[in-house]
């Protein structure tokens, strides 16, 4: 019986660059530390979907940043508790 064992991190090939024009010149995040860190930082503003802030969109915490996004995310984070997300099963999902 052979026993595998996952790669070391540093024997992970290197992610592919994302050279295309549109995404040339944004900053690449390499491993998930980098990308909690950023996601943690109040001062993140992302620059995706820009086009949709003034729609139908502007008021959806996707496309929101800052107090305002913390704000609304503090409204709906107990909607998506372990806790709510339990009670929608038993009494949604478990019925059927």
């Amino acid at each position: 019986m052979h026993s595998q064992t996952a790669p070391s991190k540093a024997a992970r090939p290197e992610p592919p660059r994302l050279d295309a024009p549109h995404v040339a010149d944004i900053q690449q995040l390499t491993d998930f530390d980098e990308a909690a860190e950023v996601m943690r930082s109040r001062k993140f503003v992302q620059g995706a979907n820009l086009d949709l802030r003034d729609t139908l969109m502007r008021a959806c915490i996707s496309v929101i940043d800052g107090p305002h996004h913390a704000r609304r995310r503090a409204i709906l984070m107990p909607l998506f508790s372990e806790r709510a997300l339990e009670d929608y099963r038993d009494q949604h999902l478990v019925p059927v």
